[in-house]
C-alpha cells in the first residue's frame, strides 16, 4: 500500500481498536525522556512517540513514575504502553514488543582518574560499583545482585548523584548509559570521567498483552512508525543487513 493511503487507514483502524486512552509510562532518561517536577515536558523519544501516537489517532496519557514502578505498572496492567528495553524481568512476559527500533540506548561503564575500567559486565563482580535505582540494565543485573556480590553494590537515585559518588570515590564504577550521563556533564563538566561501552541496547514500543485490542494497538503503533520515520526504518534494516554473516 502507497504511504498516501496510511492516514486514512490508520484513522479508521484506530476507531475499533482504542476506545479508551492509552496510559503512557515514562521515566525521567534525558535527553530521551525528559520530567520535571512529576510532570513529562519533552525529550527526543517523548516527541517521536506523541508524534506516532497522533498519527495513528490514538488517544494517550503521559505519567511519569520512577524506573522499576514503571516497568512493575507496565507488566500488572496498570499502564499500558512504555518504550524501553526487551528482557525486563517485570513486564517481559506480559507484554508484546513493536517490529520497529525506536532508539538505540548505549550502555557503559564509567570511571574516574586512573580506575581501569573492565571489558565484561562479569569483571565488575567485586568492585564497589553504583548503579542506578530501579533499572533493570536489560537483564544484565543478575550476576552481579547475587548475596555474595549484593554487598558492593550501590543503587543511587540520580544520575547526578552517581557522577558525585564516582567523582568523590564513594563508588570505583558506575554503570549507567550514555545519554543521561552525557546530559548531566553538559551542566558540571568531570575532565577526569572516562568510560567503556559495553552493550548497544534498542528501544521498542512495549504494550500490555492485556489491554483491549493489543495486537491491532501494536500493528497500528508499527504502521504509523513506519509511515512518518521510513528513513529510520531504511536505516535500520541496511544495518542489520550490514551485519549479518553470509554463507
Amino acid at each position: 500500500m502507497k504511504p498516501t493511503f496510511y492516514p486514512l487507514l490508520l484513522l479508521v483502524f484506530s476507531c475499533f481498536v482504542a476506545a479508551n486512552p492509552l496510559k503512557v509510562g515514562i521515566v525521567h532518561f534525558p535527553p530521551l525522556f525528559v520530567v520535571d517536577s512529576g510532570k513529562v515536558t519533552g525529550g527526543s523519544v517523548v516527541e517521536t512517540l506523541e508524534k506516532t501516537l497522533k498519527s495513528a489517532s490514538l488517544d494517550y496519557q503521559l505519567l511519569s513514575y520512577p524506573a522499576k514502578r514503571t516497568y512493575i505498572n507496565l507488566g500488572s496492567g496498570i499502564i499500558d504502553l512504555h518504550i524501553g528495553l526487551k528482557r525486563n524481568i517485570n513486564y517481559h512476559n506480559q507484554v508484546i514488543y513493536s517490529k520497529n527500533i525506536v532508539d538505540t540506548i548505549q550502555l557503559r561503564i564509567y570511571g574516574f582518574g586512573d580506575t581501569p575500567l573492565p571489558n565484561a559486565l562479569t569483571e565488575l563482580r567485586g568492585t564497589r560499583l553504583g548503579i542506578i535505582r530501579g533499572f533493570n540494565y536489560n537483564g544484565n543485573l543478575a550476576p552481579l545482585t547475587d548475596p555474595e556480590n549484593e554487598k558492593y553494590i550501590t543503587a543511587i537515585n540520580s544520575h547526578n548523584s552517581a557522577l558525585l559518588m564516582l567523582e568523590s570515590g564513594r563508588i570505583d564504577l558506575l554503570l549507567d548509559y550514555k545519554s543521561p550521563v552525557d546530559s548531566e556533564l553538559k551542566i558540571r563538566p568531570m575532565d577526569n570521567i572516562h568510560h567503556r561501552t559495553l552493550e548497544n541496547l534498542d528501544l521498542h514500543f512495549v504494550l500490555n498483552k492485556t489491554r483491549p485490542n493489543a495486537l491491532p494497538i501494536m500493528n497500528l503503533l508499527d504502521a504509523s512508525f513506519a509511515s512518518l520515520f521510513p528513513e529510520r526504518v531504511r536505516k535500520i534494516i541496511k544495518t542489520k543487513e550490514e551485519t549479518t554473516p553470509t554463507l
